[in-house]
This record gives structure tokens, C-alpha cells and sequence, in this order.
């Protein structure tokens, strides 16, 4: 297969994550060259052998280079010009004399390539003078090579192309492709900015909530410690008594097999308590520091020692 074939109809770049896709179709063109239809008209190129035809882009140097690799392609085809030297005028107004250089395959052999300078007259029309020198268009000059030199020798390549509508297809067709990257990248500011909005805002919520939240325990705990001091309070103004030893009964689930459960009267004791009467209720407060509450038939108490007849089967409290 000829190393410039067109190995697919068209050129495809797109950004990465987007759904659009820019084509630019490719077409047969002159001996090893094709043809790019680009937006603003046809031109020719020399696609290598390993040329993507499929770029994904994901940043802007990557839409930089797939520019500079397309238009590198033109710069080395027909359609690019080249750098030329006047020398002199032509034999008509018209026209005129250049001095340009080729490179040649040798004459001696197949395999090695030569240099030569020629001077070849031209249209004037044909001629661009920039900033930076003349130039001609690659394929006048290599046709008109070919023309007059002895042989007629086609030139393998006359080197320095440029291309002047580069501009024309970075603003036509990698232009738009930037813009989107950059509408993407803003998109996904965005997109970060409104997540950090929505977390600051989470986060001020849940300070807010636990806020309020510590508000209501401490105004609990205050008014529970506001109990408790009106309690003991008036307990304080209760009839009192200190005794050796005091015991009452409580009622515990005890199991009995099978899952089944059943209430047992324990009776339980303490010494050295202070008890505190209150109608039917015994305040026992408890060497530790903890009250037990209890009614007075359930309570029995001596100050000096238990005055009940019988063995009693009690517990101690502990402290």
C-alpha cells in the first residue's frame, strides 16, 4: 500500500468527555498526496504512515499539537510555499528569475539523496513576499523543475513549506474545540465550588443543630439540678433519723428456664443510713451518696441492730 493512502475517509477530533465530534473528511489527491476538505476550502497534505486519524483531546496543549501536526502535513504537501531568492528580473514583466533548492536522488545512486541550487523563472503573481523572505508555491516550483531540468527529474522534496491559512484553521477548527475544554473546566469550577458551598452549608447546619441541641441538655441539666435542689430542699425539712442498720425489700425477674421469667421478693440491707420520712415514703440515703425510696412497710429499720424476730435472708447494699 502507498505510505499515504488514506487509511480512513476522515480526520476526527473531539474533547474528551464530550459527545461532539469535529470530522474533517479526506479525499484522493495527486501521486502520494490526499486532500483535506477543511471548512474554508480543499488542500493538499502528506500524511505519514503512523498519522492519527483519531484524536482525543484532553487539554489544550493536545488541541495545540493536533493543530501543529495537521499543519505540519499541509506545510510538507503542494500546497504549502516555500522559500525562494530573487535573482533578478524575468524576461517579461510578468516574471521573474529565483534561485531555489531541491533535493535530488543522486544520479549515481539510487539510495543517496543531493542538494542542488537552480535558478527557474516564475509569474510574479505566484510569488508571496513576507516578512521574513519570498516564497513560491512548492508545486510550481517542483513542476517547473521537472519542465526544464535535463532528465525531467521530479525533486523528492524542497524543504522550509509554511502555510498560510494555519491561523484560519486553528480559529475555524481547534478554536471551537478549546472554547469547549474551557467551557468544561468551568463547568467542573462550578461544580466543585457549588459541592464546597453545599458542605460549608452542611457543616454550619450541623454546628447550628448541635448548638441548639448542647442549648437544650444544659437548659435540661439546669433545670434537673433545679430538681433536685428544691428536692433536697425539702427533704431537708423532713423528719430524719440515722440508723445502724436498715432493710427493705425489692422485687427482681428471676429466670426460670425456657425464657420464662418470674418475680422474687429480695430483701436488701445497708448500715450506718440516714432515713428521711415523708408521709408514707422513706427517703434511705446510702453511705455512697445514693437514695433509695421506699414505702414504709417495706422498710425496717434499729438503731442497734435488727430487733426482728427469725432468721432474715438479706443482701448487703454495696457501696
Amino acid at each position: 500500500m502507498n505510505p499515504m493512502t488514506p487509511t480512513s475517509s476522515y480526520l476526527s477530533f473531539a474533547v474528551n468527555g464530550s459527545t461532539k465530534t469535529t470530522r474533517i473528511d479526506v479525499k484522493a489527491g495527486v501521486g502520494i498526496e490526499i486532500k483535506l476538505v477543511l471548512p474554508f476550502g480543499e488542500v493538499s497534505a502528506k500524511l505519514p504512515r503512523l498519522f492519527r486519524y483519531d484524536y482525543k483531546l484532553r487539554d489544550l496543549a493536545a488541541i495545540e499539537q493536533a493543530h501543529r501536526d495537521l499543519c505540519a502535513c499541509i506545510e510538507q504537501s503542494s500546497a504549502a510555499l516555500v522559500p525562494v531568492v530573487s535573482a533578478g528580473r524575468g524576461p517579461t514583466d510578468k516574471s521573474r528569475k529565483i534561485r531555489v533548492q531541491a533535493i535530488f536522488r543522486s544520479r549515481e545512486s539510487q539510495h543517496e539523496e543531493v542538494t542542488r541550487e537552480h535558478t527557474i523563472t516564475v509569474p510574479v503573481s505566484q510569488l508571496t513576499q513576507r516578512p521574513d523572505g519570498l516564497y513560491a508555491p512548492r508545486w510550481l516550483v517542483s513542476k517547473t523543475l521537472h519542465d526544464r531540468l535535463p532528465g525531467r527529474e521530479w525533486p523528492l522534496r524542497i524543504e522550509g513549506g509554511i502555510w498560510e491559512e494555519r491561523e484560519q484553521l486553528w480559529n475555524e477548527v481547534f478554536a471551537p474545540l478549546a472554547a469547549e475544554l474551557a467551557d468544561q473546566a468551568r463547568a467542573r469550577q462550578q461544580l466543585i465550588a457549588r459541592l464546597e458551598a453545599e458542605r460549608q452549608q452542611n457543616a454550619e447546619r450541623d454546628a447550628e443543630q448541635k448548638a441548639r441541641c448542647l442549648a437544650v441538655q444544659e437548659e435540661q441539666a439546669r433545670r434537673r439540678q433545679q430538681r433536685e435542689q428544691k428536692a433536697l430542699a425539702r427533704r431537708a425539712q423532713l423528719d430524719s433519723l440515722t440508723v445502724d442498720r436498715v432493710e427493705w425489700d425489692e422485687w427482681v425477674k428471676v429466670r426460670r428456664g425456657y425464657g420464662n421469667k418470674s418475680l422474687e421478693k429480695e430483701t436488701r440491707m445497708a448500715e450506718n443510713c440516714l432515713l428521711q420520712f415523708s408521709g408514707q415514703r422513706v427517703y434511705i440515703n446510702l453511705p455512697n451518696g445514693h437514695v433509695v425510696i421506699k414505702f414504709k412497710k417495706n422498710v425496717r429499720f434499729a438503731e442497734e441492730g435488727f430487733l426482728l424476730s427469725g432468721r432474715l435472708d438479706c443482701q448487703a447494699v454495696p457501696d
